[in-house]
């Protein structure tokens, strides 16, 4: 009877329900004329509205594991990003949000090849993109973050105007920022994180 009664108060202390914060992963991607840019992005505690978000003229948002292709055209150059987000699972590390696998080709030229995006517990990247201006011309930038175990070691952003864009070994292997790092006459620059909404 007093163990009832001491089952009944602790019962009685629990809110009617609890939940856990939760993340929905997908990908975002932009195209002007001028700009193509793809990056990773997590909403919290939502549930996304359609598994494509149309988000204005040249703007998507995409959520689950179903392939998808996205071309560009900036300035002179043609950029194809082939991705999906993988299936979160129960076991393994990370395999709550194990984040996106990314393909992109410039002209025809393969760039990277099944790049891991938004994943925190290995090195991965969260955003690539290229410009083109009269002035500058073709830039192509990547940042993300580096891992050893779950710690991230470093964070940060990689960018190449036209002629050394040009000059980098294609396709990047699959840990594109220490291979970078490790060049050591290159240096990461300062960067924001993944979206989160």
């Amino acid at each position: 009877m007093k163990l009832k009664s001491l089952l009944s108060l602790f019962l009685l202390g629990l809110p009617a329900h609890s939940q856990a914060d939760y993340g929905v992963q997908g990908i975002q991607t932009a195209c002007t004329k001028t700009g193509f840019e793809i990056s990773a992005l997590t909403l919290m505690n939502q549930t996304p509205s359609a598994p494509v978000i149309e988000e204005g003229p040249g703007k998507a948002t995409y959520f689950g594991s179903e392939p998808r292709v996205v071309s560009c055209q900036v300035g002179k150059h043609t950029i194809k990003a082939e991705f999906s987000t993988d299936e979160p699972r129960e076991r393994g590390e990370c395999g709550g949000a194990p984040g996106a696998r990314v393909t992109i080709l410039v002209d025809g030229t393969r760039l990277m090849g099944n790049q891991l995006f938004n994943n925190h517990c290995f090195e991965s990247l969260d955003k690539v993109s290229f410009s083109q201006s009269e002035w500058i011309g073709f830039v192509f930038k990547m940042c993300g973050h580096t891992s050893r175990g779950y710690h991230l070691t470093m964070e940060g952003c990689f960018e190449f105007k036209q002629g050394t864009f040009w000059s980098l070994t294609k396709p990047m292997g699959p840990f594109p920022l220490t291979e970078l790092i490790a060049n050591k006459a290159l240096q990461l620059t300062p960067k924001s994180g993944a979206a989160e909404r």
